[in-house]
């Protein structure tokens, strides 16, 4: 049997501990969107990996006469693809924790999304929570190969996104705006 207590359905015996301060008692949380998780998660690894051979580019090594590859390069391919992961890892995680990823984002009433910085509710939140999350999964990626060269350790030089974290929390802004734009409410 279920009781209403301050206009929550909750089960019976937890009525009790939502008395005593468990507000989330007898409430389920939020269901992820797989649609948002697989939407975000590409546009981030586009949006990492785009940047990635920008610097490439930019370095003049993509000019450079091949030659056999080295185990330089086996270490520089693998630490731009852990950053990526590491990226879209940290974002999955902190927008899940945020609400950013829940089934309901889309649906929020408008004044919600209006309200919000940016105009996307519940955005700069997880941007805020991946930012040290990313940073951190970054440097294990970095620990996990090991040093590149001559003891020089794998950077994010051919890896850097345009005003770093402030530009994915730009890039995400813009995408989850357009998402509202487009999606029929």
């Amino acid at each position: 049997p279920c009781l209403r207590l301050d206009g929550v359905d909750v089960e019976a015996g937890a009525a009790e501990e939502v008395a005593a301060g468990r507000a989330d008692a007898g409430v389920e949380p939020a269901r992820l969107s797989p649609m948002l998780v697989v939407l975000d998660s590409c546009v981030l690894t586009l949006y990492a990996l785009f940047f990635a051979i920008v610097g490439l580019c930019l370095s003049g090594e993509a000019f450079v006469p091949p030659g056999l590859p080295t185990l330089q390069d086996a270490k520089e391919i693998a630490f731009t693809f852990d950053t990526c992961a590491s990226h879209v890892v940290a974002w999955g995680v902190s927008a899940a924790a945020s609400g950013a990823l829940a089934e309901d984002w889309l649906s929020l009433p408008a004044d919600e999304h209006a309200s919000a910085p940016g105009g996307v509710a519940r955005v700069v939140v997880a941007w805020l929570l991946s930012v040290p999350l990313f940073e951190f999964l970054r440097a294990l990626a970095a620990l996990s190969i090991g040093p590149i060269a001559d003891d020089t350790w794998p950077t994010a030089a051919g890896i850097s996104y345009p005003g770093g974290s402030v530009g994915t929390l730009a890039m995400m802004v813009w995408w989850r705006r357009w998402l509202l734009d487009a999606t029929p409410r």
